[in-house]
């Protein structure tokens, strides 16, 4: 899960779920689904949004390890 904030907020240049308030950030990292919506992504490859897909899945046991 780290892995894939620190890879978002270097291609993006923003946390994958943030929010001015607190506790908006906490119910968008439980429950959002994973958006690619800011123009930066256009540039982005396919390959790199897959990863990043995969790393930041909600549930942990279906999420990328380093296995």
């Amino acid at each position: 899960w780290s892995l894939g904030c620190i890879i978002y907020a270097c291609l993006s240049g923003s946390l994958p779920f943030d929010h001015e308030k607190q506790e908006e950030t906490i119910r968008m990292t439980l429950h959002e689904k994973l958006t690619f919506d800011l123009s930066v992504w256009q540039k982005i490859s396919p390959l790199a949004k897959s990863l990043l897909t995969k790393l930041l899945e909600k549930d942990p046991r279906d999420r990328l390890t380093m296995d």
